[in-house]
């Protein structure tokens, strides 16, 4: 039961904190990525594939 309390509160803080920002974020983003689609679609599909790359690689690299 400790193990899961401290996932709970340790892991499962760190998470909440950490969607507290990147939600907003990623909405914003979301938002100028469909406005900037309507006029050049196919550079926003680049940017998006590319942006989604990048936080893939940010995401592996704080692990490490």
């Amino acid at each position: 039961m400790p193990k899961v309390l401290d996932y709970i509160g340790v892991n499962g803080s760190l998470a909440a904190l950490g969607a507290l920002f990147l939600v907003p974020l990623g909405y914003r983003v979301g938002q100028s990525i469909t406005a900037f689609s309507n006029t050049r679609p196919r550079p926003a599909l680049i940017g998006a594939l590319l942006l989604t790359v990048l936080f893939w690689i940010a995401g592996v690299m704080i692990q490490i």
